[in-house]
């Protein structure tokens, strides 16, 4: 091997390099006990729905009412609650449960990423996938391994720019995998959505050229030519994506026939009022001009060499943050920290002809495992000084001790596996501890009932305490530090 790792050991050595510190957090997250609270305590308690009579069909609700007065929409989708339940019912809905589900999930995109940007480019494609993906866990930090929904897509969209230079060079077999993190991506928050369309949109017009110049015929026209005419309808790359892209979007379907009002009626209000001024309409005519045009020139030609590939697809990103700032202002700048894994990975791309076509020296590359190693174990320490970890020292001892009261109080009275109303007296206890005690309750057999701020039928309206039945008792979570607890019999 000449004194260095080559082929697929270097990308197995760099895989395993960026996901310690993944591990690293997460285990420091057990060991502080986190449980989840607030948006997370209904994650935990819609990832347990999955397994229910009442399925996840929504995402998480969004903050669209702030911008758009009166519309209440939901983030497109709820993926990462199917991915998590598996792992969450195995630990026997254990908090710790939620957190290894999210381990595995960003091993796996890691992996993903790592192994189609090998594919690519080999061993360039390889640094370039590892810079990414280290730079947007130093970014980002602990929160990375985290389920509240703006955490999954940041390395997602790492995974989504490599499946992107995959697809853009003609390589239809990282199509099915582009499909799935395309709607993962996607489905985790509303503000993502302008971020990544124009890169999508540009795939799709380059795929709808390709197929009329290699069929003669207008897709979905099968026409008389193209690579795949030979192959079994059922192994073609187009027909698989097209499969897992109703699956996982299945659920959001659903719920546009058993919700009134559904949610792409409110995520359509929402588009119209970021397009009302007639400088962002006129802004966005221009834009699916450029990328009409975009996709004609890179439709026709046979071959796309990898610099041009990656930094076509670097510029659709960078206009998709333009996009988003010109649809929600620079207030909204905060949510490039969602897609920062593919904005590395964008900034990245300009400096990739002078990347390293070699792979490390084992002794370098194990003097870089152990610095990664340190960074793993002191950023947690280095990020608690400088930016107080409030949920974890503060919210979390008080969300801990309303679930212990909370279990002692309905123990104490002999009450096991019963309906069970939380109702909330204070700000704290509201968006907080709340959630925290349903879902610790939902964990341990009861059936929590909580009311909600939110003025629209949801997919968890039947966890709303109008309809808890008349035997429910009652539990009332009183601010303080610690939180108080009071317990009222049904009746």
């Amino acid at each position: 091997m000449g004194g260095r790792l080559t082929g697929a050991r270097w990308a197995v050595a760099v895989g395993v390099l960026v996901c310690i510190p993944l591990v690293s957090w997460s285990i420091w997250w057990i060991a502080l006990g986190w449980l989840p609270q607030g948006d997370e305590g209904i994650i935990a308690m819609k990832v347990h729905d999955v397994f229910s009579a009442n399925p996840p069909l929504l995402g998480m609700r969004s903050t669209s009412d702030i911008s758009a007065p009166g519309v209440w929409a939901h983030h497109p989708g709820p993926m990462e609650f199917y991915l998590l339940a598996i792992p969450y019912a195995v630990s026997g809905w254990h908090p710790a449960g939620l957190l290894i589900g999210c381990l595995l999930l960003a091993i796996l995109v890691v992996a993903l990423t790592i192994w189609q940007a090998w594919t690519a480019a080999g061993t360039r494609g390889v640094w370039l996938a590892g810079v990414s993906i280290l730079g947007a866990e130093v970014i980002v930090g602990p929160p990375i391994v985290l389920p509240w929904n703006p955490w999954p897509p940041v390395l997602a969209t790492a995974a989504l720019m490599v499946l992107s230079w995959r697809v853009l060079r003609g390589r239809l077999s990282a199509l099915p995998w582009l499909a799935v993190i395309a709607s993962y991506v996607l489905q985790s928050n509303l503000a993502l959505i302008p971020m990544v369309a124009p890169l999508l949109l540009l795939l799709s017009g380059v795929g709808l050229v390709r197929w009329r110049e290699e069929r003669g015929a207008l897709w979905p026209l099968p026409g008389t030519g193209g690579p795949a005419r030979h192959t079994v309808w059922w192994k073609r790359p187009g027909v698989r994506a097209t499969a897992l892209t109703l699956l996982c979007w299945a659920p959001p379907i659903l719920e546009i026939g058993l919700i009134s009002p559904n949610n792409p009626s409110q995520v359509g209000k929402l588009v119209v009022h970021s397009l009302a001024s007639p400088v962002a309409m006129v802004g966005a005519v221009v834009l699916l001009a450029a990328i009409g045009c975009a996709s004609w020139k890179l439709g026709q030609r046979r071959s796309i060499p990898n610099v041009v590939a990656v930094r076509w697809i670097s510029g659709a990103l960078w206009v998709g943050v333009v996009a988003a700032f010109i649809a929600g202002g620079a207030g909204r700048s905060v949510y490039l920290l969602l897609a920062v894994g593919g904005l590395c990975f964008a900034i990245a791309a300009w400096v990739y002809p002078r990347l390293p076509e070699r792979a490390m020296p084992p002794a370098v590359t194990c003097a870089t495992g152990a610095a990664v190693i340190v960074l793993a174990l002191l950023l947690p320490y280095a990020e608690r000084q400088s930016v107080p970890y409030v949920r974890t020292e503060t919210d979390t001892a008080n969300a801990k001790s309303a679930v212990s009261q909370s279990l002692a109080a309905l123990r104490s009275h002999g009450v096991r596996g019963a309906a069970v109303v939380v109702r909330a007296d204070g700000f704290y206890s509201v968006v907080s501890y709340q959630t925290a005690v349903a879902a610790a309750l939902y964990a341990e057999g009861y059936r929590p009932y909580y009311d909600s701020a939110w003025p629209n039928r949801e997919d968890d309206s039947f966890r709303r305490v109008k309809h808890a039945p008349r035997s429910a008792v009652t539990l009332t979570l009183t601010d303080g530090d610690p939180v108080t607890v009071g317990f009222h019999p049904s009746g």
